[in-house]
């Protein structure tokens, strides 16, 4: 099977064996961190790498701005509304 950064995307649900008996790795976020964890993950062409990002796409212009995200962001549907 080949590496499945190379398939991308790919369902989940469409895979037909269990992700354990699939995966080496499974980096939860696809921000810029998981996304270099992945790659170097990847590097070796005999592991396995699920990569997930449940976020949509950034196409709130506030997204590009930072300085303003704790006033129009924070508690918003992009932060899933999740407080600490």
């Amino acid at each position: 099977m080949s590496n499945i950064t190379n398939q991308l995307p790919v369902e989940v649900s469409s895979l037909n064996t269990p992700m354990q008996a699939i995966f080496d790795y499974i980096v939860i976020g696809a921000g810029s961190a998981g996304c270099v964890v992945a790659n170097r993950l990847t590097e070796d062409p005999n592991t396995k790498v699920l990569l997930l990002e449940a976020g949509g796409s950034d196409t709130k212009p506030e997204l590009q701005v930072p300085s303003v995200w704790p006033t129009t962001l924070l508690g918003s549907e992009v932060d899933w509304a999740y407080l600490t």
